[in-house]
C-alpha cells in the first residue's frame, strides 16, 4: 500500500578547491510497524484489515490497508514517536466494519526500527438451550432424544447476523443435545433466528427473531430456552 510521506533530502556538494565535502539533512527519520492481527473468528470473505498507527502527542493518524486473511502486514514510514495501533476488519470497500481489535501502545524510537506489533481481535459466543412441546405445552417424549425422534428433527441451527451487514453465522447443533454453544463471533450486535431442523435441514420450526449482543471478549451470552411446539 502506497502511503503519502515526507522523504528525507540530503544535497551534497563537493568544493575541490577546499576539499570539503558539505551535506544537510532535513533531521526526517522513520520506522514502521509489524503488525499482526488474530481472532477465533474466521475473516469475512474478502475482508480488509486497516492497520490505524496514532501518534500520542499530534494526535495525527497513518493507514494502512491489508486482506484480512494475510494475519499480517506493515505500518511504514512512521515517523519516530509513540504511537496507539488497531486495526479494523471491514468490507473491501471499507463501508462495512466487523470488528474492531483492542489498541496497543508501541514506540518507534530510531531511524529505521521495525517493531514488532500484535493485536488480539476480541470474540464471543451465543450459548442456548431447547424444548420440543406438544400444543398443549407438554414434552413430547420423556427425554430430548426421544422428542426429536418423534418428530424426526435431526438438528437445532442458530443463525446469527451482524446488524447492518451480510456477515452471519449459520451453525448447527445435534437436535437430542438440548444444548449448544455458538463458534467465536466478532464482538457487537446481531439479530437471531433458532430453528428446529428435520433430516434433510429443512425447518420444521422457527423461533421469532431477536437482537442480541455480544460485548465481553471470550464470555457466552446465554440466550436462554427456545421452545418448539408440535
Amino acid at each position: 500500500m502506497n502511503k503519502l510521506a515526507l522523504s528525507a533530502l540530503v544535497i551534497g556538494g563537493l568544493f575541490q578547491a577546499t576539499g570539503c565535502i558539505i551535506t544537510t539533512d532535513d533531521g526526517d527519520e522513520y520506522g514502521s510497524f509489524d503488525v499482526s492481527w488474530s481472532s477465533d473468528s474466521e475473516c469475512p470473505a474478502g475482508a480488509s484489515a486497516e492497520v490505524f498507527s496514532q501518534d500520542k502527542i499530534t494526535e495525527q493518524v497513518f493507514t494502512d490497508i491489508h486482506s484480512c486473511a494475510d494475519g499480517s502486514g506493515a505500518a511504514v514510514d512512521l515517523p519516530l514517536g509513540d504511537y496507539d495501533v488497531w486495526v479494523d476488519i471491514t468490507s473491501d470497500d471499507g463501508d462495512t466494519l466487523y470488528a474492531q481489535s483492542f489498541a496497543e501502545e508501541a514506540s518507534i524510537d530510531v531511524d529505521g526500527e521495525r517493531v514488532l506489533v500484535a493485536l488480539d481481535i476480541g470474540t464471543g459466543f451465543f450459548g442456548l438451550t431447547w424444548d420440543l412441546l406438544d400444543t398443549q405445552g407438554f414434552p413430547l417424549g420423556t427425554t430430548i432424544e426421544a422428542a426429536c425422534d418423534e418428530v424426526f428433527a435431526g438438528g437445532v441451527d442458530i443463525v446469527a447476523t451482524m446488524a447492518s451487514t451480510t456477515y452471519a453465522l449459520v451453525e448447527v447443533f445435534d437436535c437430542g443435545e438440548g444444548e449448544g454453544v455458538s463458534a467465536p463471533l466478532y464482538l457487537g450486535d446481531y439479530t437471531l433466528v433458532v430453528d428446529v431442523l428435520d433430516t434433510d435441514d429443512a425447518a420444521l420450526g422457527t423461533s421469532d427473531p431477536r437482537d442480541e449482543t455480544l460485548s465481553v471478549a471470550d464470555a457466552v451470552v446465554d440466550l436462554g430456552n427456545f421452545e418448539f411446539k408440535f
